[in-house]
């Protein structure tokens, strides 16, 4: 299970500065209208395993 932050991490995707690129990885859920698995506590969506495949 992945946040969104760990995501862009696995997938290489950057900013200038060297974060996470959450705001692309966001983009690119929406475009394959990815459903989290589920909620943490604090409302950080959780995706699944098979979104990192979807998105390669």
């Amino acid at each position: 299970m992945h946040t969104i932050a760990e995501i862009a991490e696995a997938l290489g995707l950057r900013t200038a500065n060297g974060r996470p690129h959450v705001q692309l990885v966001r983009s690119l859920l929406k475009e394959i209208e990815a459903v989290p698995a589920y909620y943490e506590s604090n409302s950080i969506p959780i995706y699944g395993h098979c979104v990192l495949a979807l998105l390669r």
